[in-house]
């Protein structure tokens, strides 16, 4: 293999490489850490007998600084609730096979 082979190969990766970041970060932070979060603030919101709703929640339509609070309240939330998910699953795990 050439140098130039070569060169056009690592290319080739590194962009393959920015698409599945990219393709993981629409997966993880859109769809799975924002949908926690939300789930889990008008959950909790509910159990203390707040009367909300997931629109609410996702922020006013035609503020963006309410989206944006709301994305960042609902990613940080929704963190945490995979963190402790994850957690919670090990320590099942633990105790079933010790």
């Amino acid at each position: 293999m050439d140098r130039e082979t070569g060169v056009c190969f690592r290319i080739i990766e590194n962009q393959m490489f920015v698409f599945f970041e990219f393709i993981f970060e629409i997966v993880f932070r859109r769809w799975i850490v924002r949908f926690l979060g939300i789930r889990t603030r008008f959950y909790f919101l509910k159990l203390f007998g707040q009367k909300v709703n997931l629109q609410d929640l996702a922020g006013a339509r035609d503020d963006p600084a309410s989206q944006l609070i709301q994305d960042f309240c609902n990613a940080a939330v929704g963190m945490v609730s995979l963190i402790a998910l994850f957690l919670l699953i090990a320590k099942i795990f633990d105790r079933l096979l010790a």
